[in-house]
């Protein structure tokens, strides 16, 4: 007896079973006698053969196992469903001994002789060919060639053609090969002309433009800025949704509207139409699934309190801090989410704490992977955990993040493994490490510095101690730089070990050699520096540091009186040492929004340390940073105030230890180091003593991606005096207008414009007009 089970043709999938009147009688004779699989053949038509293997992998019926029609069909499926045939049929027979032989007849899928690609003009072939998955030579598995347009389309939807089209297209060849085309339409790239908001009016379309990703570049005929993406779109949607959930407006919707512009089809509008409902307030907190903490420890770790509006972020904080409060004691299986019961009527909304405790774990081992340069031990201290610790994910993440902030490694991956131990779990870090030593070629010009080129060359991850690594590995760092400039010229060598003796104490050591043209004279300097440096806490660091300096003036101004040139041209020498404190909460180094910074300073200059002269020199700095509306203003408030002074006479102070105030760094609105007492009609001799202040307001101006531009007005103030602790209200003013621009893409450090006016001159003699000031560099 024959029967066709199922036939499948290339392209599509076609079911066919023909089932007559005997079949039906064998399938109820084998449901009786429980008929055995006897042989098993399979004919493959078609140049190119599939491995046996391959085929038994995917068949379920084995000879001598019992006869099932329902196994055979999914026999059928699972071999056309590899997709290496384009048509599967079976044939059962009986044989004299009542077994059933099971003959499959493959026919396999052509093989591709060749694979193109036309109407490609913003992509080259080959790379266009990196999102294609299939290959020469192999079968025309149709599931690779759908994920093949796919990826193609998914490459232009990314560079903002989101109309482009796929055409796949197959020509037969001579003995059953097969090539494939792959047409593609590439049609516009479509760019954001403009961003709206309808329907809010608890959010500014200012603020909202900030909280979103789709918006308007005027760089995206230059630049991938600007690009429509749907998918990024939508994730704006959520965004939009969570900024209202932190006001409680829980029934906030909004739809997108997507709508070319009629005369530029490049260009589209996009519009989020919102619905922002009304407020909830927050009505009963109840906390369920816990047994560990009571119900009244958990609810004064609630961030979120009855009464008050809902706001999303306090509840994921309450979350948080309930999560925080079990890791500590190893729960590291913890679930903890909130479900929330609105109520439509009463805008009060019910929040349950629903917690999955599981249980404790202590850690048995720390196992570290994937570090084939990085010694074990420059991983191991910087992990805040250690074996027979509870697994605190907390800690576990923070080790993390420590080991990524050593920019050793492009990805750090954590998890937990179960061991035979009842109550222990393994911590493992998997690292993928990255280059360490860069090699970088840059410039930069600014107003107080001039032109400079600079050549870098470091390795952060320097072992001093053993060659056999190539001198990689510790942890330590080592680099050279060098710089060549029309005012400023530096050579250094810098070496620094963070784990000094085995303990957090950071050695740095330096060799420099320096010129410096100021706008007056001329400063060289050749010498050695070296501190040490603890860290106290998250905030906190002390330092002592000496250094030896040999420093040559010369070509002093010739308007400067002869007795000025006399006494602070020629070869000094400097041997001090200098106690620093430190405290800096900042949130970010370059663009700090909130936190404070303070530095103390006390230098001591001795002929017992290597000096030619004896003088002291005392400094404070703090600076404050406040934001406002949601980070839309940021206030920053900055002073320093310093005094230095002669032991045994003022006189043995030298002019590079003295005050110069004007500048982008110090006084805007004055010309660079115009400001301090003068020794001859506009020729400053500097001052033993100071004090500046400052305020900026911040604001933004313009933000895709990682480029933003900001703005900022500011108003300095300060002076230089003649003598050590002589101060008074005399102060010069300066006021004007900023703007920071970042671009990571060619510099880690914002650039800066400043225009600063005087408006306030304790010297007529300093000049009146604006000041202009940019610092701006690159490199590559």
């Amino acid at each position: 007896m024959t029967f066709i089970v199922l036939t499948s043709s290339y392209g599509s999938v076609l079911l066919r079973r023909k089932f007559c009147f005997l079949a039906c009688l064998f399938s109820l004779s084998s449901a009786l006698f429980c008929a055995q699989v006897g042989n098993i053949i399979f004919n493959q038509i078609g140049t190119l053969k599939v491995p046996k293997d391959l085929i038994d992998y995917n068949i379920h019926l084995k000879s001598g196992e019992e006869f099932s029609q329902d196994k055979l069909n999914d026999d059928i499926k699972a071999l056309y469903d590899t997709g290496y045939f384009s048509d599967v049929e079976a044939k059962t027979a009986t044989t004299a001994d009542g077994k059933i032989n099971i003959d499959f007849t493959l026919t396999n899928v052509p093989r591709i002789k060749d694979i193109l690609i036309k109407g490609n003009d913003k992509f080259t072939t080959e790379k266009i060919m990196e999102a294609v998955r299939l290959h020469n030579s192999e079968p025309l598995v149709q599931k690779q060639l759908q994920e093949s347009i796919a990826n193609i389309k998914t490459l232009y939807s990314d560079n903002g053609y989101y109309e482009a089209n796929v055409f796949p297209s197959m020509i037969n060849e001579p003995g059953g090969d097969v090539v494939v085309t792959f047409n593609i339409q590439e049609n516009q790239r479509i760019k954001v002309d403009n961003v709206y908001f309808t329907g809010n009016t608890v959010f500014s379309s200012w603020t909202l433009k900030d909280e979103v990703q789709t918006s308007h570049s005027y760089l995206n005929w230059v630049l991938d800025w600007g690009l429509y993406d749907e998918a990024v779109a939508k994730q704006d949607e959520m965004r939009l949704r969570n900024l209202y959930w932190t006001k409680g407006y829980l029934d906030f919707k909004t739809t997108l509207e997507v709508k070319k512009v009629e005369d530029d089809p490049d260009y589209v509008n996009v519009t989020f139409n919102i619905t922002e409902g009304e407020p909830y307030k927050v009505g009963k907190i109840k906390v369920i699934g816990n047994t560990v903490f009571s119900e009244e420890e958990i609810m004064t770790l609630m961030r979120i309190t009855t009464g008050e509006v809902y706001n999303y972020q306090l509840e994921e904080a309450s979350i948080e801090a309930i999560k925080t409060k079990f890791d500590k004691l190893g729960y590291c299986d913890i679930i903890c989410k909130a479900d929330i019961a609105p109520d439509f009527n009463t805008h009060i909304v019910d929040i349950i704490f629903q917690i999955t405790e599981g249980q404790p774990y202590d850690i048995r081992n720390i196992n570290i992977s994937g570090n084939k340069i990085t010694k074990d031990y420059v991983i191991r201290r910087e992990l805040p955990i250690q074996p027979g610790d509870p697994v605190n994910n907390r800690l576990i993440d923070t080790g993390k993040s420590r080991l990524m902030a050593m920019n050793y490694f492009s990805k750090v991956e954590t998890f937990t493994t179960s061991t035979p131990v009842p109550g222990e779990k393994d911590v493992n870090y998997e690292v993928e490490e990255k280059s360490t030593a860069k090699a970088s070629i840059g410039g930069g010009f600014s107003t107080d510095g001039g032109v400079v080129g600079r050549l870098s060359l470091t390795e952060s991850n320097f072992d001093i101690t053993d060659p056999s690594t190539y001198f990689r590995g510790g942890g330590q760092r080592m680099a050279l730089l060098a710089q060549i400039g029309n005012e400023m010229s530096n050579v250094s060598l810098d070496f620094s070990e963070p784990w000094l003796f085995g303990i957090p104490l950071r050695l740095d050591a330096s060799g420099f050699w320096s010129l410096r043209v100021f706008p007056n004279w001329n400063e060289m300097h050749l010498g050695t520096q070296w501190g040490l440096t603890k860290q106290v806490g998250n905030f906190n660091s002390v330092g002592l540091s000496y250094i030896l300096d040999f420093v040559e003036v010369t070509k002093f101004n010739s308007n400067y009186p002869q007795w000025f040139q006399d006494q602070y041209g020629g070869w000094s020498r400097k041997g001090a040492f200098t106690l620093t404190a430190e405290r800096d909460t900042r949130d970010d180094l370059f663009n700090p929004s909130s936190g404070y910074y303070l530095s103390g300073k006390g230098l001591f200059n001795s002929v017992a340390f290597g000096s030619d002269s004896n003088y002291y020199g005392l400094e404070a700095t703090g600076h404050g940073y406040w934001s406002f509306f949601e980070k839309f203003l940021i206030l920053h408030v900055g002073t320093k105030i310093a005094t230095t002074g002669g032991l045994s006479s003022n006189n043995d102070v030298p002019i590079y230890q003295k005050y110069f105030l004007g500048g982008q760094n110090s006084l805007r609105g004055f010309e660079f180091m115009s400001v301090s007492p003068m020794v001859a009609p506009s020729m400053p001799g500097g001052g033993l003593s100071m004090w500046t202040g400052t305020i900026e307001i911040e604001h933004p101006i313009y933000r895709m991606d990682a480029f933003t531009l900001k703005g900022y007005p500011f108003v300095d103030v300060g002076n230089a005096w003649t003598n050590a602790w002589e101060y008074g209200f005399n102060m010069n003013v300066g006021l004007g207008y900023g703007l920071k621009v970042t671009v990571p893409a060619i510099t880690s450090v914002p650039l800066r414009f400043d225009l600063g006016i005087p408006v306030s001159r304790t010297d007529s003699s300093y000049a009146t007009s604006p000041q202009f000031y940019f610092d701006v560099g690159a490199d590559y």
